[in-house]
């Protein structure tokens, strides 16, 4: 099943510009089953398209912590 999950970006390392939007979407776009990654620096949001068979959101979660930045999911994720 496809899902949208959103996050925001937490703690002391911040998304400051386009660069670490860009680095954020090659990140997780090589996780398996993400299918789109949105990212914005001026909300500190991440918007993850997913395959829920293949990924999930902590899997997500992790993926943002090795890139150094600290997140949370907003709010449960819709289906499509």
């Amino acid at each position: 099943m496809i899902e949208t999950c959103t996050f925001e970006v937490i703690g002391p390392q911040r998304m400051n510009c386009e660069g670490c939007e860009n680095a954020i979407q090659r990140s997780l776009t090589r996780l398996p089953g993400v299918r789109q990654v949105q990212a914005d620096h001026h909300t500190q949001r991440v918007v993850v398209q997913l395959d829920s068979a293949q990924t999930d959101a902590e899997a997500i979660k992790a993926r943002l912590a090795l890139s150094g930045y600290q997140a949370t999911q907003l709010a449960a994720p819709t289906a499509e």
